[in-house]
């Protein structure tokens, strides 16, 4: 349900975003036919377009990455592996393979809760910084709508302000004044409409000026408390709360709890938390187990117990390296991508608050340090593998121990009914034995 809900309400943000744009389309093009707009509106409602797209970019990768799981790494193949009795390794194997599979799959839980908790938090922090700038926006649009009340205002009286002249009246006689003209009906009625339409542009022009004004104001606050306020505060408890996990992740080990969070691990199957269903066969070695058929001794059962307590550890270890080889893969996008990088650095670039600038620059690591990462991580989960195949070289080395026990067992066998046969047919009364028959 959750998952739903979560899916359900990006997509709606992806609509909501896509008429936001289709919108401004169709504004940008009122604006242009009007040419007579304040450049600092107009360039205030850039800058809040601007944050808008770059809050929006940062906030829908963070809510992405709140979901993602799959890219964790489990190891419950080692866990599976220290239960087999006997388990191939030593004494302290058992204890050391279920501990380390216990951290890897502690530090992956820890992962997870970083980006369910803070990093969705994040997102839901960006998405309340979108209303104060999409309110400033919203303000600037009512100052266009009145300039464009007011043009089309103008434009009637304009029209009407020029009707045409009436035609001349007679000269008067030498020596007689001019007759005083009485308005037509018709002149008087044209200045009355454009008496009407002067107060209608005058009233126009009142609102237009007040829209200006109010558009300035709510705007300018709007841009001032997201990038000086909202940002700052929302990245900066981000930031607390990954340190906070970055610190569980260092104090691990040293942690008296961890003992007991080591011990409630208990994985039941070698795919117990892989979420990408990952199936691996196991190398299986190419040989029968031949029992001793005709002699059986007491070390048979124990050698059988042996060979195949190798083929477990073989299929745990083979399962365990391909579940780092599959991690290796996502290293770069579990520190950050460099697609993340990019969004920090655009949303830093439409703030104007230094302070901001200089905090949002500080999330990501710098590129050097993202390298870095990677390939520390990826030495680690080489060397790994290496013992793993190293490992795996050991365990063949001691199957064809085995299986050489198992054939010098069926030899030893075999000499010995044949020397029984020949002991028999040399004395004929001697009883024959179960082994011989």
């Amino acid at each position: 349900m959750g998952c739903c809900a979560s899916t359900g309400q990006a997509a709606g943000e992806v609509v909501d975003q896509k008429y936001q744009e289709h919108k401004e389309e169709q504004i940008a093009k009122r604006v242009k036919k009007l040419g007579t707009l304040d450049e600092e509106a107009l360039n205030l409602k850039a800058k809040l377009r601007s944050l808008d797209g770059a809050v929006d970019r940062l906030g829908a990768m963070h809510r992405t990455m709140s979901g993602v799981k799959n890219d964790t790494l489990h190891l419950p193949s080692l866990h599976i592996w220290s239960q087999h009795t006997p388990c191939i390794g030593g004494p302290t194997a058992p204890k050391a393979l279920h501990n380390a599979a216990a951290h890897i799959n502690e530090l992956s839980t820890l992962l997870v809760e970083l980006r369910t908790l803070v990093f969705k938090q994040y997102a839901q922090d960006l998405l309340d910084c979108k209303a104060p700038i999409r309110a400033g926006i919203d303000a600037i649009n009512s100052y266009i709508e009145a300039e464009e009340a007011l043009s089309q205002k103008m434009a009637k009286l304009e029209k009407a302000g020029h009707p045409p002249s009436a035609a001349p009246a007679p000269a008067p006689a030498e020596g007689e004044a001019p007759a005083e003209e009485a308005p037509s009906s018709a002149d008087t009625a044209a200045a009355d409409k454009v008496s009407k339409l002067q107060a209608d542009v005058d009233a126009a022009a009142k609102d237009a000026a007040t829209a200006k004004e109010n558009a300035m104001r709510i705007a300018g606050e709007s841009h001032t408390k997201v990038s000086t306020e909202q940002l700052k505060s929302a990245t900066e408890k981000m930031m607390e709360g990954r340190l906070k996990y970055v610190n569980l992740v260092a104090k691990l080990l040293s942690e008296p709890s961890t003992e007991r969070i080591f011990d409630n691990y208990r994985p039941t199957s070698s795919l117990s938390g892989i979420s990408d269903g990952l199936t691996v066969a196991s190398k299986a070695f190419d040989f029968k187990v031949d029992l001793f058929q005709k002699d059986s001794t007491a070390h048979s059962a124990e050698v059988t117990t042996f060979m195949e307590t190798i083929k477990q550890a073989d299929l745990e270890a083979e399962l365990a390296k391909k579940q780092v080889v599959n991690f290796t893969k996502n290293l770069a996008t579990i520190f950050t991508s460099d697609q993340l990088q990019e969004a920090f650095t655009q949303l830093a670039e439409t703030v104007e608050d230094d302070a901001t600038k200089t905090l949002l620059a500080e999330v990501p690591p710098a590129p050097g340090q993202q390298a870095e990462f990677v390939s520390a991580a990826n030495a680690a989960c080489t060397d790994f593998q290496l013992c793993i195949e190293n490992f795996r070289a050991i365990l063949l080395a001691r199957m064809n121990d085995a299986k050489a026990y198992h054939e010098t067992g069926k030899k030893l066998s075999s000499a010995k009914n044949n020397l029984a046969k020949k002991e028999k047919a040399a004395d004929p009364k001697k009883p024959i034995t179960n082994a011989e028959r």
